[in-house]
């Protein structure tokens, strides 16, 4: 078993046993930090180099994809497609949260409806 999976594993199985979303809140900032990090790099780097490495064919968008390619995002995919299958449960549960709070109710059914609008 590789390492970085069994860490993954002991770090994600704790959280995966909470029983309200709402307990989630500290992961929930931290992944949002992480990607918001990980975009800017690939921003800052986009923005910094405009042509290709020395040696590097530049990427052609229209050719066929290949195996190893579709076997690479394949799980990209999946996840998104597993995310969106959750999305009512997990609004469901926010709105419940917010009934008590109108300003918190309506500020998260505007982020629910972007986030879905985006997607």
């Amino acid at each position: 078993c590789d390492t970085m999976d069994s860490a993954a594993a002991l770090l994600l199985w704790p959280l995966s046993l909470l029983s309200r979303l709402d307990a989630l809140w500290l992961p929930t900032a931290l992944s949002i930090a992480a990607v918001g990090a990980v975009v800017s790099v690939i921003v800052l780097r986009a923005v910094q180099h405009t042509e290709c490495p020395a040696g590097e064919p530049p990427v052609d968008l229209l050719s066929r994809p290949s195996a190893e390619g579709l076997l690479v995002s394949l799980p990209i995919v999946v996840f998104g497609f597993n995310a969106h299958l959750q999305t009512p449960i997990v609004c469901a549960e926010v709105l419940t949260l917010c009934q008590k709070a109108r300003v918190a109710r309506r500020v998260m059914t505007a982020a629910i409806a972007s986030a879905l609008a985006l997607c």
